[in-house]
């Protein structure tokens, strides 16, 4: 039996670790989707404690979740180091360093939410005191899982394509989603690192995974274009959220929160310390200092190329991929539209010979329980271990691949600030 403590109460905390690790049944999350998985690891874990900055947010899920768990604030963390085998980190990115470090030198392994940190720096500072250790520290990069990327990892591996030579990876958020982080603390790149190393470093992981060969040199642009004071449909807070096109597009999802009112969760707790009601986020105010748009080119050790593209206000969700090999291509797009509502233009996933006939990818079915299927996979390989499939695949990305996609995600909006090529150490 493991003892875990979760470090952070956020949405990802709660649906992504404390729920499954209960065997409690949440929510939905409106966005994502994860929250009610349905999967139970008391057979294998504890879950000895809750760490938050905010208190009473601690202790209300700790109750809506009916469970009999302490709340600690983060100047007691060594208390709850002292009674645990694994930290769980789930807070806001900026502080993940500090608090995967406090474990490592207490002893005490960490599964920290990706991305690991917000610059390569501090992730190699967390990398090399891993290592100096001995303590394991592994990251939550979950795109690995989901089935359809499994598949292709598993074509590349047979061979289907040869030698992989060049990738493209083009990712669309949505109105709704991307919305989201402009609401939040995503929105400062002191605290996210910047949504292409916030975000973009799901997709850099993909990209690394697949090209089986680290970043080398980056050359990225990037640009704001939709959010912050110049933003396409930029107007004031004072005027009223009713009118904002990005909350008439959520519907009644309630994906959008206006400043309003109390911002709540998973569960229905609310953020009191973080987003107070009398301090209201706005998706054109001019904190916004984080890019929407941004394009990469980026060349990987052995010679790969790849192509690399994501905005934050698209009509669809969802993710065009081309993977070239010596011996042919594998070709892939899967989404929906904003109103969850099927592609227009529809999905597909084909293997294309360099000399043979097309055919279909047929990419076996899991339960929905987030990202597509991946957190359930991801997590039964976090807490029950990794075997099988997705041992063989390399699904688990290290601490080291962890920090280069940070590094790739830092690179990327450092080239378009400077208009240079960005070298990884």
């Amino acid at each position: 039996m493991i003892r875990y403590a979760l470090c952070g109460t956020s949405n990802r905390g709660i649906g992504g670790f404390l729920l499954p690790l209960l065997g409690v049944n949440g929510e939905e999350d409106a966005t994502l989707g994860y929250g009610a998985s349905g999967e139970d690891y008391r057979d294998v874990a504890e879950v000895t404690a809750l760490v938050d900055k905010d208190l009473v947010r601690a202790q209300a899920v700790a109750a809506a979740v009916k469970a009999d768990l302490p709340a600690y604030s983060p100047d007691q963390l060594d208390e709850v180091l002292a009674n645990c085998d694994c930290l769980i980190v789930a807070t806001p990115d900026h502080t993940h360093l500090e608090y995967a470090l406090a474990a490592v030198e207490a002893g005490v392994e960490v599964i920290v939410e990706k991305p690991v940190t917000t610059t390569a720096a501090d992730g190699r500072r967390l990398l090399e005191a891993a290592e100096a250790s001995g303590v394991r520290v592994r990251v939550a990069h979950n795109l690995r899982y989901a089935p359809k990327h499994l598949r292709l990892m598993e074509m590349i591996q047979e061979g289907a394509i040869g030698r992989v030579t060049q990738i493209e990876y083009q990712h669309r958020v949505d109105t709704r989603h991307g919305a989201g982080y402009f609401l939040r603390w995503n929105r400062e790149r002191a605290r996210s690192g910047g949504l292409s190393v916030h975000k973009s470093s799901h997709h850099l992981d993909l990209l690394q995974w697949w090209a089986s060969a680290r970043p080398e040199v980056v050359f990225g642009r990037g640009a704001r274009h939709f959010y912050g004071p110049d933003g396409a449909y930029a107007s004031t807070a004072e005027q009223p959220w009713r009118e904002d096109p990005y909350f008439l597009a959520q519907g009644d999802s309630n994906a959008l929160q206006p400043g309003d009112r109390e911002r709540t969760g998973l569960l229905g707790v609310g953020y009191p310390m973080e987003y107070p009601v009398e301090n209201p986020l706005w998706l054109y105010d001019d904190a916004i200092d984080v890019e929407d748009t941004y394009s990469a080119v980026i060349g990987y050790a052995g010679g790969v190329q790849a192509t690399y593209s994501i905005d934050f206000s698209s009509p669809w969700e969802g993710a065009t991929i081309g993977i070239s090999g010596t011996a042919g291509r594998l070709e892939m797009r899967t989404g929906r539209l904003a109103d969850g509502g099927p592609l227009p233009q529809g999905e597909y996933a084909w293997w294309l010979p360099l000399f043979g006939e097309p055919q279909p990818i047929e990419v076996p079915a899991v339960s929905e329980n987030g990202h597509g299927g991946a957190d359930g996979l991801m997590r039964a390989d976090l807490f029950r271990g990794a075997t099988g499939r997705t041992q063989q695949l390399g699904a688990s990305a290290s601490l080291a691949e962890a920090v280069d996609a940070v590094a790739a995600g830092e690179a990327i909006w450092r080239s378009a600030a400077s208009g240079d090529a960005i070298r990884i150490d």
